[in-house]
């Protein structure tokens, strides 16, 4: 801080996003990528095979 000043760096900054809503029902969708902005954005979500095997046989 420079004479009461505050000063940020935003070369590296990634964009903040807005509240994010994604539906898992282990039949058609069972993975999700998690858009980018707080991260790099490659993070997925996906259901593990006994979940996947589990809703199947329901």
């Amino acid at each position: 801080m420079e004479d009461g000043v505050l000063s940020v760096d935003t070369a590296n900054a990634v964009e903040a996003i807005p509240a994010n809503y994604a539906a898992i029902d282990g039949l058609t969708q069972t993975s999700y990528t998690v858009p980018q902005g707080y991260h790099s954005g490659s993070g997925t979500v996906s259901l593990t095979g006994d979940i996947e095997e589990a809703l199947a046989a329901i």
